[in-house]
């Protein structure tokens, strides 16, 4: 794991600042990859660091960027960070972004039964009648057993 990801996945603001700031090549630094393809932001997104997402956004960082799984929101939405999911939402993630094994945000967070954001997402414009993991309707995706995920898409 490089400097900047170890600073990104304990949300350390200072050393990830301190990091770009003495990079001449910054755009490169906050969207390089590490050995599992994950971008910093794709770190600080699963650990719900706001202040380091924030700060790598501000320093030129893909927000749509993928890695092995999906973008940081994917991350984000597996991870239940919820002010993660916002704070990426109101500043341009795609919540309709395909990742890995065909799956978007929507479908990560209800798999995971994260209702609350599931309903943040919808709430944001994230499809629930299109096609999603593996072709499957992404209603019919959604656990059965989470009767308020089955409501929320259903409304």
């Amino acid at each position: 794991m490089s400097a900047i990801h170890d600073a990104a996945a304990n949300g350390d603001v200072a050393k990830v600042k301190s990091l770009i700031n003495a990079s001449s090549m910054v755009i490169e630094e906050v969207d390089s990859r590490d050995f599992i393809q994950e971008r910093p932001l794709h770190v600080a997104a699963k650990r719900g660091h706001v202040a380091v997402i924030d700060l790598l956004l501000k320093s030129g960082a893909n927000i749509n960027g993928t890695s092995g799984f999906g973008t940081p929101l994917h991350d984000a939405a597996n991870m239940g960070k919820m002010q993660a999911v916002e704070f990426l939402v109101k500043n341009g993630a795609n919540v309709n972004a395909v990742g890995a094994e065909g799956h978007t945000p929507l479908t990560i967070a209800q798999l995971q039964g994260r209702d609350a954001i599931v309903q943040y997402l919808i709430a944001h414009g994230a499809i629930t009648k299109k096609a999603g993991c593996m072709g499957v309707l992404l209603f019919v995706v959604c656990c059965p057993t989470l009767l308020l995920c089955a409501r929320v898409i259903f409304q």
